[in-house]
């Protein structure tokens, strides 16, 4: 009776992961890249969720800032300046020359890569595009034509499922930009795999991350 019990909970076990990786796989990832510029201020996000999870990184001019949530609840922020992170030694590939022998690394990658190719095409689909573009030339009529163009090309990127809305400025130079593009990932686990494959492969093939 007791093994009868202890198999039943293993395979209640067995099938709650299971099912549980299934339904993880079958979890999207979300992307959003934004970009926002006035004046000499430039400001770029990048932000990407995962069912209740997030992670933003926002870079604005010194600054960059580092923030995972949970739903809408910010449970771990950082904060560190461009420079410091710049110049800090980060590891980077060894030379071609560190390799003992490159045909097999390149006979190994070949697949990988193109796998990833593959899917990347297959699982990163385009969402939309929307932001804001205010523009001003010197020349008023140089900005006329400019806005005119945009109008009459409007429709085609709004079949593209990018909407921009352009404002014209008339009496100076001008270039503010607001713009956000979002992107879907079907099954991001598989990409992580193939990435962890192609780790795996420079590794073996003598090409190690050095500091």
């Amino acid at each position: 009776m007791d093994l009868l019990l202890i198999f039943t909970f293993i395979s209640a076990c067995l099938l709650f992961i299971l099912a549980a990786s299934f339904l993880l796989y079958q979890v999207p990832l979300r992307v959003t890249v934004s970009f926002r510029q006035e004046g000499s201020m430039q400001k770029t996000a990048l932000m990407a969720v995962w069912g209740m999870l997030g992670m933003r990184r926002t870079n604005t001019g010194n600054d960059r800032l580092t923030e995972i949530c949970v739903g809408k609840l910010v449970v771990l922020s950082r904060a560190a300046p461009v420079h410091e992170e710049e110049n800090q030694t980060e590891p980077g590939i060894a030379g071609i020359r560190s390799a003992p022998d490159l045909v097999p690394f390149v006979r190994d990658i070949t697949g990988p890569v193109r796998e990833l190719v593959h899917a990347l095409y297959h699982e990163i689909s385009f969402r939309d595009a929307r932001g804001t573009v205010r523009i001003g030339f010197s020349d008023p009529v140089a900005t006329g034509m400019l806005y005119g163009g945009y109008w009459a090309t409007r429709f085609v990127l709004e079949a593209s499922r990018i909407r921009l809305d352009m404002v014209p400025v008339f009496d100076r130079e001008c270039l503010e930009l607001d713009l956000a593009a979002r992107f879907t990932v079907s099954h991001p686990f598989r990409i992580l795999g193939i990435g962890a494959r192609m780790r795996a492969i420079s590794g073996l093939s003598g090409i190690h991350p050095v500091s």
